[in-house]
């Protein structure tokens, strides 16, 4: 698992600096050399779109999504638990209903060519949806299991 995270922060390392470069390489042409280069805003999106899927696997590992739980505070340890086995059920539900989605937004999109850049296909870009959303799936499985497991303890 800890290589995983290590690969993963890595990626989207790498991926936010190329996003950057290419983004400063296109305001430079546009505006410097008044060219515009047609697939780097495209490119970028495509980048941004890729972070945010493995990016979310990311936070939903670390806990570090958006979340109100000034009343799930408040409630005692044992329900604190049970609702988090209950979220976690429902979060592995959402994200298999969202995955077989992507997974057939993939297969109708395969062979679709992307507005600026025609060696990419449209399908081998929403490969990111499945890839990210089996992520999320793994690290939620590794969550409710680890809530589990404490289920008893208090």
């Amino acid at each position: 698992m800890k290589i995983l995270d290590e690969v993963l922060g890595t990626f989207l390392e790498i991926l936010l600096s190329l996003m950057v470069v290419i983004v400063i390489v296109q305001v430079l042409a546009r505006y410097v050399i008044e060219v515009s280069i047609p697939w780097t805003e495209e490119a970028a999106r495509y980048m941004l779109a890729s972070m945010t899927f493995i990016g979310g696997a990311v936070a939903l590992k670390e806990g570090k999504h958006i979340v109100v739980d000034f009343l799930f505070q408040r409630l005692p340890t044992r329900s604190q638990r049970l609702l988090n086995l209950a979220f976690g059920v429902l979060i592995f539900v959402f994200l298999l209903m969202i995955g077989w989605g992507g997974l057939r937004l993939i297969e109708s999109a395969w062979d679709v060519p992307t507005a600026s850049m025609p060696w990419i296909t449209m399908g081998q870009v929403y490969l990111v949806m499945p890839v990210g959303l089996f992520l999320m799936i793994w690290y939620t499985i590794g969550l409710f299991w680890a809530n589990w497991k404490r289920r008893g303890k208090d």
